[in-house]
């Protein structure tokens, strides 16, 4: 089991010096955003046993942008975005990356 419990400062992506939080159930939520089912796949693997600072992680996965944007506003909680670029549009990624920054990030 891999853990990293050091270095805490540098894990979280602070925002007005807020780290963000874990979630209820105690994991750290990570979207990861691919249309390839088995980049989905070989990182649940490659995770799975992964913990950080006590707390295990919980994947949640999307497709398309349209369904990152939508499970973004859902899980506002989460903690790490793993996020392809080039998936149904070859800027697909990139136009995730914008609507975080603008309607996520601008919105606190």
């Amino acid at each position: 089991m891999i853990n990293h419990s050091d270095n805490t400062e540098q894990f979280f992506y602070r925002y007005s010096g807020e780290a963000i939080a874990h979630n209820a159930s105690g994991a750290w939520k990570v979207i990861i955003v691919d249309d390839e089912q088995e980049v989905h796949d070989m990182t649940r693997l490659s995770l799975k046993h992964f913990t950080y600072d006590g707390k295990s992680l919980e994947f949640i996965s999307a497709f398309s942008a349209a369904e990152a944007n939508r499970l973004i506003e859902a899980h506002p909680d989460t903690a790490v975005i793993l996020l392809d670029v080039v998936m149904e549009e070859d800027n697909s990624g990139l136009l995730v990356t914008k609507y975080i920054r603008e309607k996520r990030i601008d919105s606190k």
